[in-house]
């Protein structure tokens, strides 16, 4: 048995799709997933974020938004971005280290979890992504890569 150095969970030999969202001349989101299409309140929902590095990996956040499904990914930077609800923030390729340039047909894969609110109300809801400065909260480049059915669960209580 040989040991080899590679670590195949971080890159993947891939036909890149196209850009999402990113930074020019850095980071593309050119794929983005959640593992399932419906969750409960409190819960976690895994995600699958794709990206192809055009210079060194950026200090930069994306934001991952819940919004009701009657409004659209404008909303989510006028609406939902300064309220500071139902978004949650990722820092691009956190946790991957010594990666540079994407080789060509090659995708840096990033997974991480989406918490569901406690306190969202049951509904559909639309699934956007944003990228912006580190802990700023000030989003860009919204687009919409799909969506959410939450459920209401009920809350465990601690005591009696």
């Amino acid at each position: 048995m040989e040991l080899r150095p590679e670590q195949p969970e971080l890159a993947r030999k891939k036909v890149a799709g196209p850009v999402l969202t990113g930074i020019p001349g850095s980071a593309e989101l050119v794929g983005f997933e959640l593992e399932r299409g419906q969750a409960g309140t409190g819960e976690t929902v895994g995600f699958r974020a794709e990206w192809v590095l055009n210079g060194p990996p950026p200090r930069a956040h994306f934001g991952i938004a819940l919004g009701p499904e009657a409004v659209d990914a404008e909303y989510f930077a006028r609406r939902l971005v300064p309220e500071g609800r139902f978004i949650q923030g990722f820092p691009v390729l956190y946790g991957l280290h010594d990666i540079g340039v994407s080789p060509k047909g090659t995708v840096y894969e990033q997974r991480g979890q989406l918490i569901i609110p406690t306190n969202a109300p049951e509904g559909k809801y639309r699934v956007g992504v944003g990228i912006g400065p580190p802990h700023a909260e000030q989003y860009a480049g919204w687009v919409e890569v799909g969506d959410l059915r939450i459920e209401a669960r009920p809350q465990p209580r601690n005591g009696p």
